[in-house]
């Protein structure tokens, strides 16, 4: 089996970069995880009815999308 040398640099780059950022965006906390984990950690865990986990995720992510948040609650 042959293989073009184009295809195989594309390969081996895309492969070095991708465990690159595995390395290096584990350090990476600032994006949206600032929002979701007190999301996870409060809303999710906390004793509340749904509507008051909603109400709770709209208030910490700043986003009302029932589809998100429902599977979020379900899983």
């Amino acid at each position: 089996m042959k293989i073009r040398l184009s295809v195989f640099y594309g390969l081996f780059y895309s492969i070095i970069i991708f465990v690159f950022s595995l390395f290096i965006f584990q350090y990476y906390v600032d994006g949206d995880q600032r929002f979701y984990t007190p999301f996870y950690n409060y809303c999710l865990d906390g004793n509340f009815d749904i509507h008051s986990k909603f109400e709770c995720y709209k208030e910490m992510v700043g986003s009302q999308e029932p589809v998100y948040f429902l599977i979020s609650y379900i899983f």
